[in-house]
């Protein structure tokens, strides 16, 4: 188990270049402008499904902060699966630093499984007007850095989530985008559409920002393979609750166990 916290500070990320135009119009709504995403640190508890139920343990933790220049995004896991000499521990750090104008994400990422050490990538994106390519620049480990082009459309992790609510709290039941994603380096397209059924929330001690949620399905596509993911998600960004699978039928859990909401820097 990670003990609360260990999510650390922001990386501050590559410098961001502010002038660069903002990235083209959604296709569930245009520039993100009338969503709110707070700043604040919030603390999973994982479970797993299809595996034996006291094979597995960990937390995972987001921390989202606004600065005066860019938006820095954190996702960090720590899991635990099976027992004794079988145990296999995972642990995962994403950062993100996203212009506020939603031109350019830097990203990192760091995995560590096992007795396999840890890799690391790192890159930037660079957004377009929606009509030319975006590009990105990746760097594995110590290998030389190698830049792609990517769909015009394509755009960051913050923005998909200001787009999304924003989307959502104007009364939309369905969206898509097209996202970069830093686990598979490349973009995917997502669909969201409203669940069936209400999902679970967070655990009983925790207390919510006012406001609604909407409880979604998630389905990330591309060439090679399709990742469907199940959430809870809080208008102001917050996620209460979520699940996604990890192959051969073994899904993870997560439901919020602590939150803290965070003043923002006052930038004049």
């Amino acid at each position: 188990m990670i003990e609360r916290g260990r999510c650390g500070e922001p990386w501050p990320g590559r410098a961001v270049v502010l002038s660069l135009a903002m990235s083209g119009a959604l296709a569930f709504g245009g520039a993100p402008a009338a969503a709110e995403l707070l700043d604040h640190h919030a603390v999973y508890e994982l479970t797993l499904e299809g595996a034996p139920p006291d094979s597995a343990e960990g937390r995972a933790e987001i921390l989202v902060r606004r600065t005066c220049e860019q938006w820095n995004y954190v996702f960090f896991l720590d899991m635990t699966a099976g027992e004794g000499l079988d145990a296999t521990h995972v642990e995962l750090r994403q950062d993100f630093a996203e212009a506020l104008n939603h031109s350019v994400m830097a990203f990192r990422t760091r995995l560590a499984t096992g007795d396999t050490g840890a890799s690391r990538v790192e890159g930037q994106v660079v957004f377009t007007d929606g009509e030319n390519p975006a590009k990105v620049t990746v760097q594995r480990d110590q290998q030389a850095p190698r830049s792609a082009e990517l769909p015009a459309e394509t755009i960051g992790k913050v923005q998909s989530i200001l787009g999304l609510t924003d989307a959502l709290g104007q009364g939309a039941q369905r969206a898509e985008f097209t996202v970069f994603d830093t686990r598979a380096l490349k973009a995917r397209l997502v669909e969201v559409a409203a669940a069936a059924e209400p999902l679970p929330g967070p655990r009983d001690t925790v207390s919510a920002p006012p406001g609604q949620s909407w409880p979604l399905v998630m389905t990330l596509t591309d060439q090679q393979e399709t990742d469907r993911r199940v959430l809870n998600l809080h208008e102001s960004g917050v996620i209460l609750w979520f699940r996604r699978s990890l192959g051969t039928g073994v899904e993870v859990t997560g439901q919020l166990i602590d939150l803290d909401l965070s003043e923002r820097a006052d930038c004049g």
